[in-house]
């Protein structure tokens, strides 16, 4: 059975303003507003990052900072569609070793619903202070 989520949109002058269910308010495109090709890029570092944050936690694990950059490359032709995106986490979690880091973003690469559903390749590193 599927889950159906649904966003609504309204264009303005100036762009469209996006709502969620919980009344949340983005703009896309216009004056001031996203790309919506970044707010794809958004999509993977938000999903992604809290698909690892809840492993990190599930096993007792506190990263003392937590950061993440994401860009991608798009066909220079339309659609422009992207054909690959880099995840690349920068995380200081005391105690945490590398391999034990890179099975989690393993996983996280599996099971992010945003990342599962791109036909882009999307690759995922890591540095751990």
């Amino acid at each position: 059975m599927a889950i159906t989520q649904r966003v609504t949109g309204q264009w303005a002058s100036d762009g469209l303003v996006c709502k969620d269910a919980r009344g949340l308010t983005l703009k896309a495109e216009g004056e001031g507003g996203f790309v919506a090709s970044d707010l794809i890029l958004l999509s993977v570092a938000g999903c992604s990052s809290a698909t690892l944050q809840a492993l990190l936690k599930r096993d007792s694990w506190q990263a003392s900072s937590f950061d993440v950059s994401v860009e991608g490359d798009r066909l220079e032709t339309r659609p422009r569609i992207y054909t690959d995106i880099r995840v690349h986490y920068i995380i200081k979690c005391p105690g945490l070793k590398k391999e034990r880091l890179a099975e989690y973003i393993n996983i996280v690469g599996q099971v992010c619903p945003v990342i599962q559903s791109l036909k882009a390749r999307v690759v995922l590193t890591f540095q751990l202070l």
